[in-house]
């Protein structure tokens, strides 16, 4: 960030969606030249090998996770859920990538709900159920709970101050 900030600040040039490698080279080829093509290729397996993986974890966790909150998904095969779930994804993912929304705009918001929410969310049912469902000697300790606690109320403030402020 800070080569990025030095380097393309002056310009007032900001990576962002389809200029964001030629952008991004910039930063690698003041390096060294023979990195740009090394970048690239790192982006194009970094951005495949994401799609490819990507998925199957993600229907992964959403058929484990909605099985554990609702005990009727677990009477769906697996592939069949795939198979709704990538109907649902190409239904909503075509028209929104049709209407010209920005790509960054769409993922900051997808990040925001996985990324923070979704720790938040995870963070307090861990600490839930490590306290209430494991057997005595499995539960975290007071200053371990303590420090769990803190974690999830740091990642949860600036949430609640952009809602309440």
């Amino acid at each position: 960030m800070l080569a990025g900030t030095y380097l393309l600040g002056p310009k007032h040039v900001l990576p962002s969606d389809v200029n964001l490698i030629k952008e991004q080279a910039v930063i690698f080829s003041s390096i060294a030249e023979w990195l740009v093509p090394l970048y690239k290729i790192s982006v194009f397996f970094a951005l495949f090998g994401t799609i490819y993986a990507g998925f199957e974890a993600a229907s992964r966790m959403l058929y484990e996770t909605m099985g554990a909150v609702v005990p009727k998904i677990r009477n769906v095969q697996y592939k069949k859920f795939m198979v709704i779930l990538s109907a649902y994804l190409l239904g909503v993912g075509i028209p929104l990538a049709i209407s010209g929304i920005s790509i960054i705009l769409m993922l900051s918001i997808t990040l925001l709900f996985i990324g923070v929410v979704g720790v938040i969310i995870y963070g307090t049912g861990a600490v839930y159920f490590s306290q209430k469902i494991l057997p005595p000697e499995y539960k975290m300790g007071k200053v371990g709970t303590t420090i769990a606690i803190l974690s999830i109320l740091f990642l949860a403030f600036p949430l609640l101050l952009l809602l309440f402020i």
